[in-house]
């Protein structure tokens, strides 16, 4: 895809890699909707923490690697009207459908949750009434400022603070250092290291700018040997055994690092480029988001209602377990590609806002804005 400042946006083996992180964070919360025998041991791709660090690796990425091959202010002011009706708008139709689903009494996870023995997180939401006015407030100003903040019409929105934040840092380094190249390569690095000394998940966006410099800069043929591809395989390995060996305390520091090398190999690797560039990642990677703000009320109401009529019916745990896995894939992929021309259609909105507001008055929309 080209955009309107000439260079091409879309790196499609990112795009893929985003996708099957998507479908590690859903993989993890099936997790407690297994019986205790059943359970899917946390590897990576049941690791959603690891997904979730590996998206704000790439949304660092993404958001700056533009900015290092053209030096354009013009692209990172654009981008940053822009994002956050990007992220609002699918974000505000997913607690749209929470509501709905409310009203419908559709939730059978609290039930489930008495069959799978899971006390610390399966009943923990969607029992609580609310108002059409709460869920705008909710989805367009309070995850936005709060991660914690309630009721939690969806609990992975959690993310959307840091998500929103992470961006205006990146952006806002990105216009700081214009074209001074001392700057670019010292003013991340602080970003990197204040970020890790408070363990914050913001240390994912400033390893995604560096990746993203190390791309404009590197030689295109530094990776193409067999040996180089060899030990990023390796390096890849050793990233997703180290994350998932260690403990949750320890998750605000490891994670990034595991995150940012699990990026780094996959983008430079090319043998992982030609896999995550394949049909079937690419088309996860379309749905993404999608599948990342809808998959929790796939798995609270159509597959917990599943495991409350496998109870009822007596059928065997190993099957009931087998099923369920099944029905949640097939459902939540299903409801994404329902979902995704919401999605489509808030990136068209945030492209006129961002050209209303900066460009409407110009008869050359690109010299609106100074690219010194």
């Amino acid at each position: 895809m080209t955009t309107r400042f000439g260079y091409d946006l879309r790196e499609n083996h990112l795009d893929g890699l985003r996708g099957w992180a998507a479908i590690f964070v859903l993989v993890s919360h099936l997790r407690p909707l297994l019986p205790e025998n059943f359970k899917i041991p946390r590897i990576f791709f049941a690791d959603g923490m690891l997904a979730v660090s590996i998206f704000f690796v790439l949304s660092g990425y993404v958001l700056s690697i533009g900015f290092y091959r053209n030096t354009s202010k013009r692209r990172v002011i654009d981008l940053a009207v822009r994002r956050y009706p990007r992220l609002a708008i699918p974000v505000l139709f997913s607690c749209l459908l929470t509501y709905a689903l409310l009203n419908l009494n559709a939730f059978y996870n609290i039930e489930a949750a008495k069959i799978t023995g899971n006390k610390d997180w399966l009943p923990v939401f969607f029992h609580f009434t609310t108002s059409i006015t709460e869920v705008f407030r909710y989805s367009l100003y309070e995850i936005f400022i709060d991660p914690l903040a309630t009721p939690s019409f969806n609990p992975v929105l959690w993310t959307m603070s840091f998500e929103l934040a992470g961006s205006f840092i990146v952006l806002g380094i990105l216009l700081l250092c214009g074209k001074n190249k001392y700057a670019q390569l010292t003013v991340p690095a602080i970003f990197l290291a204040v970020a890790t000394i408070y363990e914050s998940h913001f240390s994912g966006f400033a390893y995604g700018m560096i990746i993203a410099q190390l791309t404009a800069k590197s030689h295109s043929n530094w990776n193409k040997g067999r040996i180089v591809n060899t030990l990023l395989i390796v390096a890849l390995t050793l990233a997703l055994y180290v994350a998932s060996k260690r403990e949750l305390a320890d998750n605000a520091l490891l994670l990034p690092v595991c995150a940012a090398i699990c990026v780094f190999c996959i983008h430079f690797c090319q043998v992982l480029r030609s896999f995550f560039s394949m049909k079937i990642s690419t088309w996860l990677g379309a749905l993404s988001f999608p599948i990342y703000l809808t998959h929790i009320l796939v798995l609270f109401s159509i597959s917990s209602w599943f495991i409350v009529k496998a109870n009822e019916f007596n059928i065997s745990p190993e099957i009931t377990a087998t099923s369920t896995i099944l029905i949640s894939v097939f459902c939540s992929t299903l409801v994404a590609i329902a979902f995704k021309p919401i999605e489509s259609t808030a990136i068209k909105l945030s492209r006129k806002i961002s050209k209303t507001i900066l460009y409407a008055r110009s008869s050359n929309p690109l010299e609106k804005v100074n690219d010194a």
